[in-house]
Protein backbone atom coordinates (compact mmCIF):
# COMPACT_ATOMS: atom_id res chain seq x y z
CA UNK A 1 0.00 0.00 0.00
CA UNK A 2 2.82 2.42 0.91
CA UNK A 3 4.21 1.73 -2.78
CA UNK A 4 0.94 2.61 -4.58
CA UNK A 5 0.99 5.75 -2.24
CA UNK A 6 4.15 6.89 -3.30
CA UNK A 7 3.41 5.73 -6.93
CA UNK A 8 0.20 8.33 -7.38
CA UNK A 9 2.27 11.62 -5.44
CA UNK A 10 4.61 10.70 -8.18
CA UNK A 11 2.86 11.07 -11.01
CA UNK A 12 0.53 13.95 -9.73
CA UNK A 13 3.75 15.91 -9.48
CA UNK A 14 5.10 15.05 -12.80
CA UNK A 15 1.63 15.35 -14.18
CA UNK A 16 1.81 18.97 -12.80
CA UNK A 17 5.14 19.85 -13.68
CA UNK A 18 4.41 18.62 -17.16
CA UNK A 19 1.43 20.50 -17.24
CA UNK A 20 -1.43 18.46 -16.89
CA UNK A 21 -3.91 17.76 -15.10
CA UNK A 22 -2.95 17.95 -11.48
CA UNK A 23 -3.01 20.17 -8.38
CA UNK A 24 -0.02 19.92 -6.14
CA UNK A 25 -0.10 22.46 -2.81
CA UNK A 26 -2.61 23.34 -0.78
CA UNK A 27 -3.88 26.55 -2.59
CA UNK A 28 -3.68 24.78 -5.77
CA UNK A 29 -5.98 21.85 -4.82
CA UNK A 30 -8.26 24.29 -2.78
CA UNK A 31 -8.78 25.76 -5.83
CA UNK A 32 -9.81 22.75 -7.12
CA UNK A 33 -11.51 21.51 -5.03
CA UNK A 34 -14.20 24.35 -4.96
CA UNK A 35 -14.78 23.96 -8.31
CA UNK A 36 -15.35 20.14 -7.88
CA UNK A 37 -12.40 19.44 -10.24
CA UNK A 38 -10.86 17.01 -8.33
CA UNK A 39 -10.66 12.99 -9.53
CA UNK A 40 -8.50 12.08 -6.47
CA UNK A 41 -7.02 13.51 -3.82
CA UNK A 42 -3.93 12.76 -2.03
CA UNK A 43 -3.84 14.21 1.53
CA UNK A 44 -0.81 14.00 3.98
CA UNK A 45 -2.10 11.77 6.48
CA UNK A 46 -2.20 13.38 10.30
CA UNK A 47 -2.42 17.06 7.99
CA UNK A 48 -4.55 19.85 9.01
CA UNK A 49 -4.34 24.04 8.14
CA UNK A 50 -7.02 26.66 9.25
CA UNK A 51 -8.95 28.11 6.15
CA UNK A 52 -11.98 29.68 5.38
CA UNK A 53 -15.18 28.12 3.59
CA UNK A 54 -17.99 30.00 1.58
CA UNK A 55 -21.42 28.66 2.59
CA UNK A 56 -22.62 29.69 -0.58
CA UNK A 57 -20.34 28.53 -3.36
CA UNK A 58 -18.60 26.25 -1.39
CA UNK A 59 -15.44 28.05 -1.85
CA UNK A 60 -12.13 26.83 0.25
CA UNK A 61 -9.06 29.02 0.97
CA UNK A 62 -6.67 29.25 3.38
CA UNK A 63 -7.59 32.86 4.15
CA UNK A 64 -10.13 35.55 2.76
CA UNK A 65 -13.12 37.13 4.58
CA UNK A 66 -14.74 37.26 1.60
CA UNK A 67 -15.60 34.81 -0.93
CA UNK A 68 -13.71 35.34 -4.54
CA UNK A 69 -16.71 33.29 -6.24
CA UNK A 70 -20.29 34.96 -4.89
CA UNK A 71 -18.75 38.14 -2.77
CA UNK A 72 -20.46 36.70 0.52
CA UNK A 73 -18.66 36.55 4.03
CA UNK A 74 -16.58 33.26 4.87
CA UNK A 75 -16.50 31.00 8.06
CA UNK A 76 -13.20 30.05 9.36
CA UNK A 77 -12.69 26.42 10.26
CA UNK A 78 -9.47 25.06 12.23
CA UNK A 79 -9.35 22.24 9.43
CA UNK A 80 -10.04 23.52 5.57
CA UNK A 81 -8.38 20.29 5.22
CA UNK A 82 -11.07 18.44 6.07
CA UNK A 83 -13.86 20.67 4.51
CA UNK A 84 -11.53 19.82 0.94
CA UNK A 85 -11.91 15.98 2.06
CA UNK A 86 -15.55 16.16 2.09
CA UNK A 87 -16.29 19.09 -0.85
CA UNK A 88 -14.22 15.64 -3.10
CA UNK A 89 -16.16 12.63 -1.75
CA UNK A 90 -19.48 14.96 -2.26
CA UNK A 91 -18.45 16.20 -5.82
CA UNK A 92 -18.10 12.50 -6.60
CA UNK A 93 -13.97 12.24 -6.31
CA UNK A 94 -11.61 9.52 -4.18
CA UNK A 95 -9.73 10.79 -1.12
CA UNK A 96 -6.25 8.83 -0.52
CA UNK A 97 -4.70 9.26 2.88
CA UNK A 98 -0.98 9.06 2.29
CA UNK A 99 0.72 7.46 5.03
CA UNK A 100 4.19 6.93 3.07
CA UNK A 101 7.37 9.38 3.00
CA UNK A 102 6.81 11.29 -0.06
CA UNK A 103 7.72 15.10 -0.76
CA UNK A 104 3.42 15.18 -0.49
CA UNK A 105 4.91 15.92 3.43
CA UNK A 106 5.65 19.34 2.20
CA UNK A 107 2.98 20.07 0.21
CA UNK A 108 -0.29 18.34 2.48
CA UNK A 109 -2.13 18.11 -0.28
CA UNK A 110 -2.30 17.15 -4.06
CA UNK A 111 -4.77 15.61 -6.65
CA UNK A 112 -5.43 14.45 -9.68
CA UNK A 113 -7.81 16.25 -11.92
CA UNK A 114 -11.28 15.58 -14.07
CA UNK A 115 -9.71 18.83 -16.01
CA UNK A 116 -7.60 22.05 -16.53
CA UNK A 117 -7.80 24.61 -13.30
CA UNK A 118 -9.01 27.75 -14.46
CA UNK A 119 -7.62 30.84 -13.46
CA UNK A 120 -9.04 32.05 -9.90
CA UNK A 121 -11.11 34.91 -10.04
CA UNK A 122 -8.70 38.26 -9.90
CA UNK A 123 -5.81 36.22 -11.01
CA UNK A 124 -4.62 36.87 -14.05
CA UNK A 125 -4.39 34.59 -17.07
Amino acid sequence: ERNEEKRLVAEAFEKEAAGGNAAVGLERTLWAGSIAAIRRLLVQEGATAAGVVCEESGWLAESGDRCIICGQPTRRTDDVIDELTQAVIDSGGTVEHVVADTPLRDHLAAADLRYPLPPKPGDQA
